[in-house]
């Protein structure tokens, strides 16, 4: 299944920002100083935002809150945290 940020019109942009140096350091260091699913208790293997980076998302990007979960919260909540309420 396709990532939601790899559908959407700034798929491309996000793709770089997740898969650039900065991001992986960035979550790699988070995640050693917090390494328990803030859900569940697992381990956690992402560094989410917290809140939804909708809108102007890439002024939001390296700002927080953010969150360490484990893969199956992240796709979990993700689908919550992204859903429109029209």
């Amino acid at each position: 299944m396709a990532r939601s940020y790899n559908r959407s019109p700034d798929g491309e942009a996000r793709r770089e920002l997740y898969n650039s140096t900065q991001w992986r350091a960035f979550s790699k260091d988070y995640l050693a100083r917090y390494p328990v699913c803030e859900l569940c208790g697992e381990k956690a293997t992402i560094t989410d935002h917290a809140q939804g980076h909708a809108g102007d998302w890439l002024a939001r990007f390296w700002v927080g809150p953010f969150r360490p979960v484990c893969r199956s919260c992240n796709s979990r909540e993700g689908h919550k945290k992204y859903q429109r309420s029209d």
